[in-house]
């Protein structure tokens, strides 16, 4: 799997990267914790041969996670002081920078356009990847019935064992 600068939409390739790993929707919502779903994330992310590891003894203002694009072993590290579901965003914002084939760090120190269009490309495909559009709106459908607020955000987080950042 790779991402290229094809037409792709981020659902598209989002539903690419969940299908790639095995991300099981099922198994998702019943998570009973956050940390249960990082270490899941983790597993699968293993699984399809990248190395995902955790550093110590940096602040997560200055960096949350890096990426190393090498083969035959690609490289994830994420920030151990970071709360699970900022790992588990992590590992996917990181993996989709090794899908673009390009390695980076990731904080929020960077000001130069470019680094701050795949940020934002990398972000959006790790929140599709970790909250689908679809299964998102039907959850929506279930619980409100006029606006969303701070209660859903929480009950949807849960849902799908993210952080509320991820669900707004």
């Amino acid at each position: 799997l790779s991402i290229d600068d094809s037409n792709k939409t981020i659902p598209q390739h989002a539903k690419e990267i969940r299908k790639s790993l095995g991300i099981d929707l099922t198994f998702q919502y019943q998570c009973n914790s956050t940390r249960k779903f990082y270490l899941y994330i983790r597993k699968l992310t293993e699984a399809v041969g990248v190395f995902v590891h955790c550093f110590v003894g940096v602040d997560t203002n200055t960096a949350r996670g890096f990426a190393i694009y090498e083969e035959p072993l690609p490289i994830i590290g994420i920030n151990n002081a970071d709360r699970y579901p900022a790992k588990t965003f992590s590992i996917i914002h990181e993996l989709t920078h090794l899908l673009k084939r390009s390695s980076a760090i990731c904080n929020d120190m960077t000001d130069t356009s470019s680094i701050q269009e795949e940020e934002i490309f990398c972000n959006a495909i790790a929140g599709e990847v970790l909250v689908p559009r679809e299964p998102l709106v039907e959850q929506l459908q279930k619980r409100i019935t006029t606006e969303v607020d701070v209660d859903t955000v929480a009950i949807l987080a849960k849902t799908f064992s993210v952080s509320k950042e991820v669900i707004c």
